[in-house]
């Protein structure tokens, strides 16, 4: 009873100081320590690094094709083309057919482009003798020396020195033509015309002239 008593008894005001100071104490013990600037400003730097590797990996990495990847996408038949045979400003001889046939062989460097050697060994290319710059090497596009045959040889003949150069170039089309047979069974006029048939799934050849600008070197160089 007497230790009870004494446990009742009021504390002495040193008692309470005492008591004051140890709860002031273990409080700043286990408080939250305050977040100071630098630490803020650390945590902001962690979170933009993290997402500048996010962007480099999704963005960067992902979504930005190289030349070997470009390359392989364009040879796949995925464009639907029907043919025509009376657009009359192509079929006539007009300035705007002359426009239109300079675009697709001088307009496009004539197929020329500058590709890196890593590119020559993954398609297993035959070594080019003209160099560009350290690593590349000068190519040309055949489907664009194919038209620019085709527009001297039958638009232009007088840019040729004689008849046996245009002979040259109608030869040439030959032996890509038969090489690239054209299956497609065309329907028949009443008078036995060939008429142009049904749409053909074609290589997207405006895809193929945005691919040689990208990598078109000396287009100046070549008539």
């Amino acid at each position: 009873m007497a230790h009870d008593a004494y446990l009742l008894q009021p504390e002495s005001e040193c008692d309470l100081e005492k008591l004051s100071i140890k709860d002031r104490l273990y409080d700043r013990d286990f408080a939250s320590p305050p977040k100071t600037p630098w630490l803020l400003l650390a945590l902001a730097a962690v979170e933009i690094i993290q997402l500048m590797m996010i962007y480099n990996l999704y963005f960067l990495n992902v979504t930005r094709p190289t030349v070997l990847d470009e390359y392989g996408q364009l040879g796949q038949y995925t464009y639907p083309t029907a043919f025509t045979v009376d657009d009359e400003s192509l079929v006539n001889d007009t300035a705007q057919a002359d426009r239109f046939w300079s675009t697709i062989t001088y307009g496009s460097s004539n197929g020329h482009v500058s590709l890196p050697l890593e590119f020559v060994e993954k398609y297993d290319l035959l070594p080019s003798l003209l160099k560009t710059v350290p690593g590349e090497a000068a190519y040309q596009v055949d489907a664009f020396h194919q038209l620019r045959r085709i527009r001297k040889a039958l638009i232009h003949p007088a840019e040729l020195p004689d008849n046996v150069h245009t002979l040259h170039c109608v030869d040439y089309i030959r032996q890509e033509l038969m090489c690239n047979v054209d299956l497609t069974l065309n329907h028949q006029g009443i008078d036995r015309s060939s008429i142009t048939g049904p749409p053909r799934m074609c290589r997207d050849f405006d895809a193929v002239r945005r691919w040689v600008l990208d990598h078109a070197w000396n287009a100046t160089a070549f008539g």
